[in-house]
């Protein structure tokens, strides 16, 4: 019934949602912008969707809704807004088709969208209430210089006169101390409100209470006008009488000209949210925080206070622009941070302000601070990145270790899901850039872990991105992926051969191709792509290793391709123990004999030629083929041993 009587009560205010857009914020020309049009249209559904109620008995319905929760603060609000609505004697003007009876509303999108502007409005009234705090009170300490030192301390709401070189009153309970020490030499003047109103003074030479007129009067005049300059004393006071006296552009040169960061730093926040300030003016008002306030820490703590400020003006553009300003590289890092951990960032920012953000971002000095927001924004649960925004904040990642982090990051469980194909496939692409063979091979193998979820494109890219490693052991790590996945595009195996053939070691290729022929996807139409990498191998025994683990899954199609790389084998002895290899195969046929004994021709030992050609002679005489026959005859021919080529040509007849 709560939901439900809140949705009713929302009708009239929505009723004119067409100039209501945004609700400014009492005292200011702020806003705070509500989505007035998912409101109204879950005000109209309940509306369509409902049948006739009694006036009578709806009003009853809202008064006890009133009673009940009339004192609870949350909903003082809404009884003004009651009474309003109680005045309405025509209850058909508000419901001309009458009062709902069963209605089933989506009461929770309508209390989000209250919620979010209410969240708001009190982050823009915390930062307001922060700076007007650090007017009411503050400790400082600081050094002038090697000589002397001033330290001031104040509580309350104090009032200077309009020339800013006097006070005149403190509040109930306040107070205002000054002290300076000189060649150390010690004076303090302690200024307190009596229980009239009337201010008293204590003036301290060391620790002796001295009287205050005429000396402590005379050294508080000498003082004053440099402490007030330097403090945020009445700032509330002193930029209203600016902003009347010479608006926003004079008061800006009024802060200018005031000493200290700290006290610039609350001066521009007190303006920011002064009334009286129009959004056109916030731009300049950023320029001149950047230009006047010298320290990193205090633009960090300006800038931390103020997002919710420029967010509900719809100044983040300012915002951003002000931040890359910062000189230190950390403090802009914080800032940025901040920004992530906010709910309006994780809810997503208009691509315009996304730009910004990222511009701010790519201006950070240090790699690691990068690689510390990218990560923070992650943990934040942000992944609406503009691919281009992506590709940006990657890019512009330096070092090969950051670089490789961050994308490792990117492909946890977690925050690989929420990408789309566009942002994963942006992502893979920056692997290029890393120059570090082991950096490159680890970032692919964390992306690997998701081979099974990737699409086509991202594949390719993957397999692409591998051809730049220039380590063979680091090309063969970001590889061994393929052993265990199932893949059956074509152009996919394809690429991944590829990409083996960039393998310039022989031991690392054949432990690759090795790895490859386990993949539960390996069949006789990939022998094709597998011997074509193999083709670089030059070590007669790693080339061995790789065409002995390959012959059970030759066949007549690729058997000419298989010879052609087994004749390439220098060592006679290697050689023969392919063909051994081979011949002792089931898929071994006496059709595979014109390749056999053309590659045996190769073989320059006798009796590894004898060998070989002994094991195919049963194949020759049961194919009764006298090409086949002639073919041998000639190979057995070659054999400079008399012994061993008679005993071959005297095995056709055994």
């Amino acid at each position: 019934m709560r939901f439900l009587l809140l949705s009713i009560l929302l009708l009239p205010l929505m009723s004119n949602a067409q100039e209501i857009r945004e609700i400014k914020i009492p005292g200011t020309d702020s806003v705070m912008v509500i989505d007035i049009t998912k409101i109204r249209e879950e005000a109209e559904k309940v509306a369509e969707e409902a049948r006739m109620m009694a006036a009578e008995q709806q009003e009853m319905q809202m008064e006890v809704f009133i009673e009940a929760f009339g004192e609870d603060s949350d909903f003082k609000d809404f009884k003004e807004k009651f009474e309003k609505f109680q005045e309405l004697k025509d209850f058909e003007v508000v419901f001309p088709e009458g009062f709902p009876e069963n209605i089933e509303v989506d009461a929770e999108r309508i209390e989000e969208c209250i919620r979010v502007a209410q969240i708001q409005l009190e982050a823009q009234q915390e930062e307001m209430e922060r700076a007007m705090e650090k007017a009411y009170t503050s400790n400082i300490q600081y050094e002038k210089n090697f000589f002397y030192s001033y330290k001031v301390d104040y509580e309350g709401d104090i009032k200077l006169n309009d020339k800013e070189d006097d006070i005149i009153s403190i509040s109930e309970g306040g107070k205002f101390v000054v002290e300076k020490r000189t060649f150390g030499n010690l004076r303090k003047l302690v200024i307190q409100p009596s229980s009239t109103g009337e201010l008293t003074y204590k003036y301290y030479e060391g620790n002796k209470l001295m009287p205050f007129k005429p000396d402590g009067e005379n050294w508080l005049n000498d003082v004053l006008p440099e402490v007030i300059k330097s403090n945020a004393i009445a700032a509330e006071d002193r930029i209203d009488r600016q902003i009347k006296s010479g608006g926003v552009s004079g008061t800006l040169n009024y802060i200018s000209s005031l000493d200290g960061n700290s006290a610039k730093t609350t001066f521009y926040r007190i303006l920011l949210n002064h009334k009286k300030v129009k959004n056109s003016d916030i731009a300049s008002i950023t320029d001149a925080v950047v230009k006047n306030i010298t320290s990193s820490f205090e633009l960090e703590k300006y800038f931390k206070s103020t997002f919710a400020t420029y967010y509900n003006k719809k100044m983040l553009n300012a915002y951003f622009n002000g931040i890359k300003e910062i000189k230190s590289s950390t403090s802009k890092e914080n800032c940025l941070i901040n920004v992530v951990s906010r709910k309006e960032f994780q809810n997503g920012f208009s691509k315009e302000n996304m730009n910004a953000w990222v511009d701010a971002y790519v201006s950070l000095t240090s790699s690691f601070g990068k690689r510390k927001v990218y990560s923070r924004a992650l943990e934040n649960g942000i992944h609406q990145f503009y691919p281009t925004d992506l590709e940006r904040i990657l890019q512009n990642i330096s070092s090969d270790f950051d670089l490789r982090m961050s994308i490792e990051k990117s492909f946890i469980d977690d925050y690989f899901k929420n990408w789309s194909d566009s942002q994963i496939i942006t992502i893979i692409n920056q692997t290029q850039r890393i120059s570090s063979s082991f950096d490159h091979s680890q970032a692919l193998m964390k992306i690997s872990e998701q081979w099974d979820t990737l699409s086509k494109g991202a594949k390719l890219a993957y397999l692409e991105s591998s051809k730049d490693i220039t380590s063979a052991f680091e090309l063969r790590k970001a590889l061994a992926f393929y052993s265990v996945v199932y893949e059956e595009d074509e152009s996919i195996k394809k690429l991944y051969y590829g990409a083996l053939k960039n393998i310039s070691s022989d031991f690392d290729l054949k432990s690759a191709l090795s790895k490859a022929m386990k993949s539960p996807s390996f069949n006789a139409k990939d022998v094709t792509y597998y011997l074509d990498a193999s083709k670089s191998i030059s070590s007669s025994f790693d080339k061995k290793g790789v065409l002995m683990s390959i012959a059970p899954f030759v066949n007549l199609e690729t058997a000419p391709f298989f010879f052609e790389e087994t004749a390439k084998i220098s060592s006679a002895f290697d050689k023969k123990s392919v063909f051994l290899k081979m011949i002792d195969q089931d898929n071994f046929t006496y059709e595979f004999l014109p390749h056999y004994l053309k590659a045996a021709s190769t073989i320059s030992s006798s009796f590894e030629l004898s060998t070989v050609l002994r094991e195919a002679a049963p194949y020759v005489v049961a194919s009764k083929n006298e090409e086949y026959k002639n073919q041998y005859v000639k190979v057995a021919k070659g054999i400079s041993s008399s012994d061993y080529r008679n005993e071959v040509l005297g095995a056709l007849y055994e």
